[in-house]
C-alpha cells in the first residue's frame, strides 16, 4: 500500500546553487507537489554555510528529491560530500527520487549518474522512487521550466506526472521517464545551436582571437627524474 506524502524537501546538488536548470526543474517539481498538498522545503547546498539545518529539513521531510546537474559522467564533488554526509548520519527512511539534467543531447549520459544515487539508496536504506536523467539541460537554463517555450510542453507534462506519483509515495513509472527524457530536437541541430551558442559567448567575452588557446599543454617540469 502506497503512503500519501506530507513533507517533501528538496536538495539542489549544483555549484550554481539556486541558478540554473537543476534549481529551475526541482523547482517545478515542488510547485506541483505542492499542487498535490505536499507541504515543501526547497535548499541548495550552495553557499556552502546554509547547509547547517540540513540534517534537520531531511529528517523532518519524508520524500527527498535530489536535483542536480552532470558533472564528468557523475555527481559534482560537493554533492557526494554531502551524500556521505548524509549516510554516516543515519537518518530514518525516507523516499528517494532524483532528477539529473547534462549538457548532452541524449539523456541516456545521466544513467551512471542515476546508479550512484539509487546505490546510495540502498546503502541509506531508503525507498528508491526512480530517477529522470534530462538531456539538453542547458536548454532550460535560468528560467522557469514552463517560461521555456512550446519544445518542452512535453517535458512539461512529463514531470507533473511524476510529481503526481511521488506525492502519492509511487515510484515514477517507466513510461513517464520515457517521456520526461524523450529528446527535445535532433542530436544534429542542438549540436549546431550549441555551437552558435559557444561562438556568441567568445565574442560576448572577447576572445575570438583566443578561442583555440591551450595554456595547458605545456606544463612546467617538476623536476622529477
Amino acid at each position: 500500500m502506497n503512503k500519501a506524502i506530507k513533507r517533501c524537501l528538496l536538495i539542489c546538488g549544483s555549484p550554481k546553487g539556486n541558478r540554473g536548470a537543476s534549481w529551475m526543474l526541482g523547482n517545478f517539481i515542488m510547485d506541483q507537489m505542492e499542487k498535490n498538498g505536499v507541504e515543501t522545503h526547497r535548499r541548495a547546498i550552495i553557499p556552502s554555510y546554509a547547509n547547517k539545518d540540513l540534517m534537520n529539513d531531511i529528517e523532518w521531510a519524508e520524500l527527498v528529491v535530489l536535483s542536480f546537474p552532470l558533472y564528468a559522467d557523475g555527481l559534482p564533488a560537493i554533492l557526494l560530500n554531502e551524500l556521505e554526509v548524509i549516510y554516516r548520519a543515519k537518518p530514518s527512511a525516507k523516499y528517494f527520487s532524483v532528477i539529473c539534467n547534462s549538457g548532452f543531447a541524449e539523456s541516456h549520459q545521466n544513467k551512471v549518474a542515476l546508479d550512484i544515487c539509487h546505490s546510495f539508496a540502498i546503502q541509506t536504506g531508503w525507498k528508491w522512487l526512480g530517477g529522470i536523467g534530462r538531456g539538453a539541460g542547458g536548454f532550460f537554463g535560468n528560467k522557469k521550466i514552463d517560461a521555456a517555450g512550446r519544445m518542452v510542453k512535453p517535458v512539461i507534462s512529463a514531470l507533473t506526472d511524476a510529481s503526481e506519483l511521488l506525492a502519492s509515495g509511487k515510484e515514477i513509472s517507466q513510461e513517464v521517464i520515457a517521456r520526461a527524457e524523450a529528446p527535445l530536437m535532433s542530436n544534429t541541430f542542438y549540436s549546431f545551436m550549441g555551437t552558435i551558442g559557444m561562438l556568441l559567448m567568445i565574442i560576448k567575452n572577447k576572445q575570438i582571437f583566443r578561442y583555440k588557446a591551450r595554456p595547458y599543454d605545456k606544463l612546467p617540469n617538476p623536476g622529477f627524474e
